[in-house]
């Protein structure tokens, strides 16, 4: 890792060039970040580049961020800065290189990262019910600017220019939960206790059979919060499935042995479980290694499922095979063929 925090083989790789002015755009969702500006010549031939200015382009003026800079052959210069945007008509965040008469700039890497708690988390699936859970999650932020010279919070605003203080460190981490996501979530405290790890545990008299429903909230020492999963995803709040059915469904199947070329394959199968079967799954495609499986799923059927793969995906070129996925209505999954037992697939001989 470089001193930007970031893979040097994948940012000090090659640079861009020029002479005449070159305005760099990116569209930035409002909130604070540290931009890191990366300059070096890693060529077999390095030579020095420069003097060159580097400056931030806003609505009502421009702001320098490097200055009669030279990048001396076989130098690598980075640059940090933060800055913030705000206003919905003004994140488009432009940056501009130039060079003195005769001279030119070199760009090798230009990078943003908001600069607000980092959640990391695995979502946990299931949980017995009446046992405490413990909740864990890493929370981080990037680290602050580190340069040689003092650097300043540059303000993109709508209005008179403004900065943002850099925060320091996580004030709190929360966690909201509850078996009702319609209802007003319970609040626990996550407490640090590995570093950055930071956990908290349900307790087990609200671990109830059903499903536990939660969302993991940071705030920074200037007062922004995230929380995650974010209040706009598709699923705002993960779910613990509360429950001792641990036992994948049952599968079972009479192997297709051979088929026409060209002629579409009805796929039948049996899946039962002890509390419901959710979903079936048919994956397959043809015996070339190169191909990924098309994944289909499996329509009730009588007192099975079934499922029906195209004439077309049915060549005499190559051979098909299939295999199943099966779960209930608590995730407990059952793959059939079983892997551990045997081949974990079918295979229809195409008539040729």
């Amino acid at each position: 890792m470089g001193r930007a925090g970031l893979p040097e083989e994948a940012l000090l790789g090659d640079y861009v060039k020029g002479e005449n002015e070159a305005v760099f755009r990116v569209d930035l969702p409002e909130g604070h970040y540290q931009g890191t500006i990366i300059l070096a010549d890693r060529s077999p031939r390095p030579t020095d580049h420069g003097p060159m200015r580097v400056i931030v382009v806003e609505r009502f003026g421009d702001r320098p961020v490097l200055d009669s800079t030279v990048v001396r052959a076989g130098q690598t210069v980075v640059k940090r800065f933060n800055i913030n945007m705000t206003g919905e008509r003004f994140t488009t965040f432009r940056l501009k290189f130039a060079a003195d008469p005769g001279a030119h700039f070199i760009v090798s890497a230009v990078t943003f990262t908001r600069v607000e708690p980092h959640i990391a988390h695995v979502p946990v699936r299931w949980s017995e019910p009446g046992r405490p859970l413990e909740i864990s999650a890493s929370v981080s932020l990037p680290p602050p600017p580190n340069d040689e010279h003092p650097l300043t919070s540059l303000g993109i605003i709508t209005s008179n220019a403004s900065t943002l203080p850099v925060p320091e460190r996580i004030s709190r981490v929360t966690l909201k939960y509850g078996p009702d996501p319609r209802a007003p979530l319970e609040s626990l405290e996550m407490s640090p206790d590995r570093g950055a790890v930071y956990s908290a545990t349900l307790p087990a008299a609200a671990m109830r059979a059903g499903g536990m429903f939660y969302y993991l909230e940071a705030e920074d020492s200037t007062g922004r919060i995230v929380r995650l999963p974010e209040a706009s995803a598709a699923s705002p709040l993960f779910r613990v499935d509360v429950s001792t059915d641990r036992e994948a469904p049952s599968v079972t199947h009479s192997p297709v042995a051979t088929h026409a070329p060209g002629r579409p394959l009805e796929v039948r199968a049996q899946a039962t479980d002890e509390s419901a079967v959710s979903k079936v799954l048919l994956y397959y495609r043809q015996t070339r290694q190169t191909m990924e499986y098309t994944v289909l799923t499996m329509d009730r059927a009588g007192d099975g499922y079934a499922a029906t793969i195209p004439g077309s995906a049915i060549t005499k070129d190559f051979d098909l095979m299939y295999y199943f996925e099966a779960f209930d209505e608590h995730g407990n999954a059952r793959l059939y063929p079983d892997p551990e037992k045997g081949p974990p697939y079918f295979v229809v001989k195409v008539e040729r």
